[in-house]
């Protein structure tokens, strides 16, 4: 079967996405004292935590190993609506998550996207303005719960 010249086209003309970067921190505190640092550095930036998924207890409920993982679900209706209003794929992503894990070997990571390049795969044009904020709004909840007193 022979491929019609305008797929072909088509293909070519399409953008390219590239893959939204995954960070990963690592923490010097356990799994749970890393979700609880995280949880109130939210909430100390006037941000909302919707959810929280045990990845772990889902798996212990089948009788499967997993070691801790924790995923958070967080935002701020205030920056987040103006995101979709211009952009409303971006809810795909949104609200905000912080996925919160311990290692094969017991290290704790704190794993998130960047918005900068979540940005890309919705519309490369979005205003820089409206994704800065909360882009370092994370990488500070992350860096303050990580850092030691």
């Amino acid at each position: 079967m022979k491929t019609p010249l305008a797929y072909l086209l088509i293909l070519s003309l399409t953008p390219t996405l590239k893959a939204a970067e995954v960070i990963l921190e690592k923490s010097p505190y356990s799994h749970q004292v890393t979700l609880e640092r995280l949880k109130s550095n939210i909430l100390s930036k006037g941000a909302k935590i919707f959810s929280e998924i045990h990845h772990h207890k889902g798996a212990e409920s089948i009788n499967a190993p997993l070691a801790a993982n924790t995923l958070i679900l967080f935002g701020n209706p205030k920056i987040g609506t103006p995101l979709m209003q211009t952009t409303p794929s971006i809810g795909l992503d949104l609200p905000l998550r912080l996925a919160v894990f311990e290692t094969n070997k017991g290290d704790v990571l704190v794993a998130y996207r960047s918005l900068s390049s979540i940005k890309l795969e919705h519309q490369p044009k979005l205003e820089n303005d409206l994704i800065a904020k909360p882009d370092k709004a994370i990488r500070a909840i992350v860096k303050q719960s990580l850092s030691k007193p």
